[in-house]
């Protein structure tokens, strides 16, 4: 595979999940109910897909080797981080410190994605 094609994989792989947390991160705060409340459903699920250790699917471990390398100053351990997220959502909309870790990992997968899409381009080396 080439390099361009190897990137756009990436790329592909992890916009879906940006596209995921994204989308439900904002249903969260919206007004409707019931779409805030599968919201929370999916941002569990997403959450524990990621810390799966136990996948055959190619984009969690990505994901999670990328939330290692990026939050590697903001949080000790993924997997129960990730785990404790879940929960929380899970309860209700998360709040504070769980809700400005969420946006931390959206932000690192956007900038990863946005990474990956500009060497797909040829623009880093």
């Amino acid at each position: 595979m080439s390099d361009m094609g190897l990137n756009a994989s990436i790329y592909e792989q992890l916009r879906v999940y940006a596209d995921r947390l994204d989308c439900a991160l904002v249903k969260l705060h919206g007004q409707n109910q019931a779409a805030a409340n599968k919201a929370r459903n999916d941002l569990a699920d997403l959450l524990r897909e990621i810390g799966s250790a136990d996948t055959c699917k190619p984009g969690p471990p990505l994901l999670a080797m990328l939330l290692k390398q990026e939050l590697s100053g903001r949080l000790e351990d993924l997997e129960s981080t990730l785990k404790t997220l879940a929960d929380v959502v899970e309860k209700g909309i998360p709040r504070g410190r769980d809700l400005e870790m969420l946006e931390n990992i959206a932000w690192a997968i956007d900038k990863e994605c946005l990474n990956a899409g500009a060497r797909a381009r040829g623009k880093y080396d």
